[in-house]
């Protein structure tokens, strides 16, 4: 039988890991607590708090992850367009700084948007304001997701969601996304693939209830995780 593979979230819109670390604001911790889960996929609000408050709050929300077997991923965002103090480059740096400094894994979401917005421009990953996802860009953070979690390629699963991206489109993100983990191996961005075969309706199943769960608002459109 192929794993049962639950996924949930405790987000906040636009907030910072400090704002998810406040018992006040959100119940990231007592879910922590509670266990049951085998990754948490933790992700910095980075270009809109500081890189000082990043290592602080990931070793917080680490150590809490740790002390009931649960494994923490950096997930790594994106420069925003219109909050230049901090470059794509130096985001990825202190991810890579956090990682090595706590022995986790990154999902270089951020470098795989790069990856793909100097390649093939005419596949819009931002919306208007620079900074949220359009659906392209919820989908191949996604995939970078899956990618890094089960160490396996996303290429050639299928997108659930019939006709609402076009197949060379999800077929060039899912290769960005893969092409990225495997380029980031080296700085621990994935863990080595198990030696169980997923089946693909498993991964198709996985890709998608990630999406979803990044998909704070329902709208297709990822506005805060």
């Amino acid at each position: 039988e192929p794993p049962e593979v639950l996924a949930e979230r405790s987000v906040l819109g636009g907030a910072p890991l400090k704002s998810l670390w406040n018992e006040r604001k959100t119940d990231a911790q007592k879910r922590l607590e509670e266990g049951g889960y085998d990754v948490v996929v933790l992700q910095e609000d980075l270009p809109e708090t500081t890189v000082q408050a990043f290592h602080k709050y990931a070793a917080l929300f680490h150590q809490k992850a740790s002390s009931v077997g649960c494994e923490a991923i950096l997930l790594m965002t994106w420069a925003y367009k219109n909050k230049d103090w901090i470059s794509m480059e130096e985001i990825a740096d202190a991810h890579w700084d956090v990682a090595r400094k706590l022995g986790v894994k990154v999902a270089p979401a951020g470098l795989a948007w790069k990856r793909v917005e100097e390649r093939h421009p005419e596949v819009k990953l931002r919306q208007k304001d620079g900074e949220h996802p359009t659906l392209c860009g919820t989908y191949l953070m996604a995939a970078v997701v899956f990618a890094t979690v089960w160490g396996r390629s996303p290429v050639g699963t299928k997108y659930p969601a019939s006709g609402a991206l076009q197949p060379h489109i999800i077929e060039l993100l899912q290769k960005a996304a893969w092409e990225t983990v495997e380029s980031c191996r080296s700085f621990g961005a994935a863990a080595p693939a198990p030696e169980e075969k997923l089946l693909d309706t498993r991964r198709e199943a996985l890709v998608w209830d990630i999406f979803c769960k990044l998909d704070v608002e329902g709208d297709a459109r990822l506005t805060s995780v």
